[in-house]
């Protein structure tokens, strides 16, 4: 069974490539925040913002931080998530999550 790993090459580029002022975020329960972190320049602008399925029907969404997550990527992630008309429910990154 094949264990899913974050693709950090990815996530170093799209950090490399986007605003300093970028809030980078997945959309995942299976990927750990701090797997993904460690190998960003500023790990503190990564969030998770992980939708419940089916997404049109289901109101709850995580907004996953990590020990060190910006407060303000925090709430720009909440308010994002406010904007699509879902409910945002601020967890801590951890098994499971919620």
């Amino acid at each position: 069974m094949r264990t899913w790993r974050p693709n950090k090459t990815l996530f170093r580029r799209l950090e490399a490539e986007a605003s300093p002022q970028a809030i980078l975020a997945t959309n995942t329960s299976s990927l750990k925040l701090e797997d993904i972190r460690n190998c960003l320049k500023q790990p503190e602008r990564l969030v998770g913002i992980h939708f419940f399925n089916p997404v049109a029907q289901m109101p709850l969404v995580e907004v996953v931080h990590a020990q060190g997550t910006r407060e303000d990527c925090l709430k720009a992630a909440t308010g994002f998530v406010r904007d699509l008309d879902k409910l945002p429910l601020p967890v801590k990154s951890a098994p499971g999550f919620w």
